[in-house]
This record gives structure tokens, sequence and C-alpha cells, in this order.
């Protein structure tokens, strides 16, 4: 379709109104823009969908051009017919190749899609790649922090710090059960920061690029043995974006098998191995 001279026209014309037949029973919708040199404008798909009672995950995925061609209002439109029964939502938004394109931090946060209440959201996929910061992102969290129990945040390597700005939006209510991030360095500090402020916490998984080498003392003191033991971490997988030599991951393992007895799955290669325990 995105080789066609009138895309729109496809869409309003043949795409909508095949989708809007099942709109009594579809629960689930996708709309995924190809990457190509040729941006797809997605908005007159939105724009003809009509209301979907059942509908309760919707994913968007599309390229960025700029603030004045995405498609701004057709977004917030639909998220606002759904918004009390969407409880699924990822929003991925790929960037320009140039990075003087991307939008500055004003302009980005006047979207309206971005501000548009979902009251019983559990699980968010988001892409912050077009955030202009880590606090910006952290404002457009704290909406969901009285709902969402699964967070996935995709195309950035968070440092400690980040991490510390997104855990404190979800903190008060600790709701969170499900964390999926991409970090910098996987150290006994940042899993201490999630036990202590996320102690509800049962399942954590991230890519890393560093892995800390001499853990053993640091978790007997990060944090207190009480926040360990509170801990309901169940299943930690981490894959690293390197190779890590294998006694570095093998102390890692055993530091953290230590620390929390409740860990059922942990694995620090990608592939979650159930834990064996006398």
């Amino acid at each position: 379709m995105y080789l066609t001279t009138d895309s729109g026209a496809v869409m309003t014309n043949l795409i909508a109104p095949f989708v809007n037949r099942h709109h009594l029973t579809l629960r689930a919708i996708h709309i995924t823009s190809p990457p190509s040199d040729y941006k797809l404008d997605i908005s007159p798909l939105l724009h003809n969908l009509r209301y979907f009672p059942n509908l309760t995950t919707l994913s968007v995925v599309y390229d960025f051009i700029s603030i004045h061609q995405s498609p701004t209002s057709e977004l917030t439109h639909f998220l606002s017919m759904h918004a009390d029964q969407l409880q699924e939502y990822a929003l991925h938004i790929r960037g320009p190749v140039s990075y003087d394109m991307h939008p500055d931090s004003d302009d980005w946060d006047r979207q309206e899609f971005l501000r548009t209440p979902l009251p019983h959201l559990k699980k968010l996929d988001l892409s912050i790649e077009l955030f202009p910061s880590i606090l910006c992102a952290s404002k457009h969290l704290e909406q969901f922090a009285g709902s969402l129990t699964s967070l996935i945040l995709s195309h950035k390597h968070f440092s400690y710090l980040n991490i510390e700005s997104i855990v404190d939006v979800f903190s008060d209510r600790d709701l969170l059960r499900h964390l999926v991030v991409s970090i910098d360095f996987l150290s006994p500090q940042l899993l201490a920061l999630l036990a202590t402020k996320l102690p509800g916490l049962e399942a954590f998984s991230c890519e890393y690029k560093y892995l800390s080498s001499d853990p053993s003392n640091l978790f007997r003191r990060e944090p207190s043995l009480q926040a360990w033991r509170r801990w309901k971490l169940r299943e930690l997988v981490a894959q690293p974006n390197h190779t890590v030599p294998a006694e570095v991951s093998a102390a890692f393992g055993k530091a953290v098998r230590e620390a929390v007895p409740g860990l059922r799955t942990l694995s620090l290669t990608g592939t979650g191995v159930p834990l064996l325990r006398s």
C-alpha cells in the first residue's frame, strides 16, 4: 500500500471500512506504518475508524516527520473514544534520521495525544526515542501511576539516575509488577533501588551494556537485608549487548540468588532459566 500514489484513499475507502465491519467483536487493533523512505501518513485510517465497544488493546507504530505532519489530532480522537476501556497501549514513534529534525521540548509537550487520560490502562509499551528528556518522559508517565502494572520502555539506554526518575513516578502506589528497560550498567545499586522503591515488582527484564564485576559485598550493604527479603521479585532476565565473561556473570548471579530468596527465574544472558533450590 505504501507504494501507491494515494495511500490515503486506500486507507479511507478500503482498509477503514473493512476494519469497521468488525467493530462489535475486535478486542485489539495494531496499526504499523512500514519503515521505508516513503513516510506513510496513518491519519486517514485513524480518522475513519469508528468506536469499537470491546477494544482493550491498541498498538500504533509510525514514522515521525514533523509536529505538523503527525497524526496528532486523529490519534487523540481515537484514544479519547476508547479511553475508558483501553487496558494495553503501545506507542512507537520512529524518529527522523537527522537529529536536527527532532521536535523541541515545547512542541513535543503540546501534543494532545500525550495527555489523553487512560484511567484503566494496565500495560504501556512506549518508545521514548523522541522524548526531549527523561524528565519529559517521567512527566508523561505520571498520569498512569494509579493504574499501570506493566511498563516497557524502549529506544534508550538508561543510566541509574534515569531509572530513579522513572521509578519515583510509581513508588508511592507500588502497583508496577513488570518492568522492561535497557540500561547502561546492571549493578547491585540499581537492583537495590528497585527493591526499596518497588517492593511489589515481580518481573524485571533488561538489556544491559555493563555488569558489576564484584557484587557480593555490595549486595550485603545495598539496601538493608529486610528490603531484599521483602522484595517480591520472581523473575530477573537480563540480556547483555556484548559478550560478558562467564565468571563475572556467574558471580553476579550467585550474589543475586543469595540476596533475593523469592527469585524463581534468573538469567544474565537473556534466556530465563528456572532456579533449582534445595
